[in-house]
Order: C-alpha cells, then sequence, then structure tokens
C-alpha cells in the first residue's frame, strides 16, 4: 500500500522580501535541525514542488511498489556508509560562524533546535515573529543528485484560543548546491546507486563538506547588500557551464567544480549551485592528502641532518636553468 504524503502551500504575505540584516526579531534565530539520516526527495509529477520523503515513507504516485522497495533498500546502503558523518554539527557550526561574521544575527542572537516549534510550543516564544534555518541533504530517488539545502523562513506565530499553535509563512527561499552524477549509457537507478557507494566514505564526506560551505556561504551573500542588489539583475536567457554541463541562470559566481545561478521568477527568485561529480573527480577526492611538515621538521617529524655531518645542502640551480616543468600548478578558484 502506497501513502501519500500531500503538502499544503504556505500562505505568504503580499510582498515577499528577504530580512533585514542584522535579524532583528525579539527571538533568537532558529536553526531547526531534526535530520538524522540521509534522506530521499522524490519529485511531485503533479508540478507541485518538490517533495520530501524520508526511508521509511518513500512515495509518489509515479513509483511502484517495487520500485519504493528496491529504492529504501539501495538507500539504505548510502546511509549506513554516511552514519557517522556528523552533518548538524558541521552546519551548525558553519552558521553560527557566518551568521555572526556576516553581522546576520541580532541581539537575540542564535537557538538551536532539534524538533519543530509546533512538536514543544511550550518551550518557544507564544507569538512573534521568527526567522528559521534549516538545512537538508538528500539523493534523489533515482539516485542521480545529490544535495545539500538551506531552507530560510521568516514566519509569524501565535496561539490559538484552543491552545494550539499557528504559524503563517511571511517569507521562505531555499538555495540548494546540487551533486549531480555523469551520466553512463545505460546505467539506471541500480547502477547510479552502486556508483555513489563505490566512491566511498571518505569522498562522499568531501561532497557534504563543500555543500555545507557552499550553501552557508550563499545564505549570507543573499543577504549581503550586494547580493540584494545583484538579485534584482534580469535572468532570462542567461546560463553557465560547468565540467561539460550547461546550466540556466546568471552566473553569480563559478569555480572549475561548481557554480552558483541566480534562477527563478520575481520574489522566488533564489540560488542555485552544480557540481558535477564522476568517477576521475571522485578518484582524486579519495587519494589521501600528504601531511604538511612543521618548520624545522621533514615529513615523518624528525628533525632534518644537519649538513655538518656530512651531507652538504643540494645546490640551488641558477635562475636561467630551472626547468619550467618544475613549476607547480596552481588553481585559481573564483
Amino acid at each position: 500500500m502506497l501513502l501519500l504524503s500531500c503538502f499544503a502551500l504556505p500562505v505568504f504575505a503580499n510582498k515577499r522580501t528577504l530580512p533585514d540584516v542584522p535579524i532583528a526579531t525579539s527571538a533568537p534565530i532558529e536553526i531547526v535541525l531534526t535530520q538524522q539520516e540521509l534522506a530521499v526527495d522524490v519529485p511531485d509529477n503533479s508540478g507541485a514542488a518538490m517533495q520530501f520523503g524520508l526511508i521509511g515513507a518513500l512515495v509518489g504516485t509515479a513509483i511502484s511498489n517495487a520500485q519504493v522497495k528496491n529504492a529504501e533498500q539501495r538507500v539504505a546502503e548510502l546511509r549506513n556508509l554516511m552514519l557517522d558523518y556528523p552533518f548538524n554539527d558541521r552546519i551548525e557550526q558553519a552558521l553560527r560562524s557566518k551568521l555572526a561574521a556576516g553581522g546576520i544575527s541580532g541581539d537575540a542572537g542564535v537557538r538551536v533546535l532539534h524538533s519543530t516549534w509546533d512538536a514543544d510550543p511550550a518551550g518557544m516564544p507564544s507569538d512573534g515573529t521568527v526567522v528559521m534555518l534549516v538545512p537538508r541533504y538528500s539523493m534523489l530517488n533515482n539516485f542521480e543528485l545529490l544535495s545539500v539545502k538551506l531552507a530560510l523562513q521568516q514566519v509569524e506565530r501565535s496561539i490559538r484560543s484552543n491552545g494550539k499553535p499557528r504559524q503563517k509563512v511571511l517569507f521562505t527561499r531555499t538555495y540548494a548546491f546540487n551533486f549531480p552524477l555523469s551520466k553512463i549509457a545505460g546505467s539506471g537507478a541500480e547502477e547510479d546507486a552502486a556508483r555513489w557507494l563505490a566512491f566511498g566514505e571518505g569522498p562522499l564526506a568531501s561532497l557534504l563538506d563543500l555543500g555545507i560551505d557552499q550553501v552557508t556561504d550563499m545564505l549570507v551573500y543573499d543577504l549581503s547588500s550586494e547580493g540584494r542588489q545583484e538579485a534584482g539583475l534580469p535572468v532570462r536567457g542567461h546560463g553557465g557551464e560547468v565540467r561539460g554541463l550547461s546550466y540556466g541562470g546568471r552566473v553569480v559566481r563559478e569555480h572549475d567544480d561548481w557554480i552558483w545561478l541566480r534562477a527563478g521568477p520575481g520574489a522566488m527568485r533564489t540560488l542555485v549551485a552544480h557540481s558535477p561529480v564522476d568517477e576521475p573527480r571522485m578518484a582524486l577526492l579519495a587519494v589521501p592528502k600528504a601531511p604538511v611538515a612543521a618548520e624545522g621538521t621533514t615529513g615523518d617529524g624528525t628533525p632534518p641532518a644537519d649538513p655538518a655531518d656530512g651531507d652538504a645542502p643540494p645546490e640551488a640551480s641558477p635562475a636561467g636553468e630551472v626547468d619550467a616543468t618544475d613549476e607547480p600548478e596552481v588553481t585559481v578558484g573564483h
């Protein structure tokens, strides 16, 4: 039996705008950390926004019982692989640091919640305007995309006469840093899931680290005066390319491995980033980095040999005799 999840569209104020910074509310900014494991995104074929579902409730009108069962099994393997990844801790640390450094958190500061407000209304303010930040990491149910997302919501809370909480959404925006998996002819969900597993825990953790760093940067940039001004520029007819793939939207930032784009209509315009992955890129992430030797030691921590002991230091080559191939390559990020 398939369980169908329906989400009511939020009620917005007439004009939706990003909250001013520093956030001037009587309540702290809330970082809501309710996710404990890799989630699954299921596209909604009705044309509404993408729905979210946990492993135990992977649903969708276009998914058969067999597909649900197979997807649950494949996701469970990935979830177990990443079980020790401290997603909540790392994104909390990144948000606390960047909200403070960017002058975003006001006098009320930041509070971390591990349950939603309506689940424990007694511990929350009875009314007022609150800014919530809800992070998420997930895999698309066909295993073509890994994502790190951060939703910003400005809400107005109150308690009804019957004592039940009421929450009205004034503004919402989701920032997404996506890792699309390269296409291989004849590769379906089963094969793509196996590819993610083959990448291994370390490289996948590196992707999530990058996603956390970038999606929190996207939030801070979007709330800045530069980001607010840039958001008003046209996006139609613009596009960008990264690692041989093209995406629609106006390029905001770009790097050899990722690209930020401003996309979407009107007040729903947001930032979305793409960072395609394939086997060669993930193989590089799997290579252990050489330890950095402390000054006055060799790579294994022992002090260097004294030239007086009989080993003379190598002679430096004259400038004109240096082979150009000896110069290290430098990759400049944007």
